[in-house]
């Protein structure tokens, strides 16, 4: 079984409320520089990669950098969450208390 598919997953920013959104990077690393602009809660993004819980994302609906790193979990909070989660194909982890 390939773990790419041909339609990339959408995340949607659930953080940042009251903030403005989400921080957004222009590297993969947390040390990177820091756009200018943060990404809004409620922005709709394509995913290109993901990699330890950060996702290099595609700007597809919202305000915010038209491409860049965010995170998907900080302090225990998540970001973002993947669109369509409302039907999923499989029980994910984050249906399980533990």
């Amino acid at each position: 079984a390939g773990s790419a598919d041909e339609a990339m997953a959408c995340w949607k920013v659930v953080g940042g409320e009251g903030k403005g959104g989400i921080i957004v990077r222009e590297g993969q690393g947390l040390d990177s520089q820091k756009a200018q602009e943060r990404l809004s809660t409620g922005a709709l993004v394509r995913e290109l990669c993901l990699e330890g819980g950060r996702l290099q994302y595609e700007l597809v609906s919202g305000t915010g950098p038209r491409t860049g790193w965010v995170s998907l979990i900080v302090d225990s909070k998540k970001l973002l969450q993947q669109a369509g989660e409302e039907h999923p194909s499989q029980p994910g982890p984050a249906k399980l208390s533990v």
